[in-house]
């Protein structure tokens, strides 16, 4: 389960809508920890809202990455190893 948190905000006179919490958005899909991120976003209540002002619609509410967002970089660390691994033991025959 992910959380799913809607609000909207107005930059420059205009509104907008986003769902965005954090780059990445990335999230484990346990529901304790969905009613965890949610808490923190009663409906209705007043939030900061972190402007991209280049483009306003990928703004967040948290700003910073999620543990999960650097998993795709340790893969590809992990891949890169295996395969120096690999081609060093192809040279040595």
């Amino acid at each position: 389960m992910s959380p799913v948190i809607e609000y909207e905000f107005k930059h420059k006179g205009q509104i907008f809508r986003s769902s965005h919490r954090r780059f990445g958005n990335y999230s484990v899909g346990r529901r304790v920890g969905a009613e965890t991120v949610t808490s923190r976003y009663p409906v209705g209540a007043s939030v900061t809202v972190y402007v991209n002002q280049k483009h306003p619609t990928k703004s967040v509410l948290e700003v910073g990455h999620s543990t999960l967002s650097w998993v795709p970089f340790g893969f590809g660390i992990l891949f890169l190893v295996v395969s120096a691994l690999v081609v060093a033991a192809l040279l040595r025959r």
